[in-house]
């Protein structure tokens, strides 16, 4: 189980990216918005399960958008995707 610090950090999360891709933002803006959160960010990831993340993944959008694009991000930096992810943050709804 989270922390409470743990959800306001995904609250955050989720409200940042929100505002910057209701302003149609891409995911340049949401990094600079949000580059101060990724360590926090990474310490979740390790830490949480995957079947507790996908609850919160489902309950807010934003910060399953932040999610996907570091993953996607770290995923072509290790040689895994062929494609660096664009900056269309339009099509990331959680599947």
């Amino acid at each position: 189980m989270i922390s409470s610090e743990e959800k306001q950090l995904i609250v955050y999360i989720d409200e940042v990216a929100n505002k910057v891709i209701d302003s149609d933002g891409g995911w340049t803006e949401l990094m600079v918005a949000l580059h101060d959160t990724i360590a926090d960010w990474q310490k979740l990831m390790a830490s949480t399960p995957i079947k507790e993340l996908e609850v919160y993944f489902q309950e807010y959008e934003g910060f399953y958008q932040f999610t996907q694009f570091l993953t996607n991000l770290s995923d072509y930096l290790q040689g895994g995707s062929s494609s660096l992810p664009t900056n269309d943050t339009t099509d990331t709804t959680y599947h």
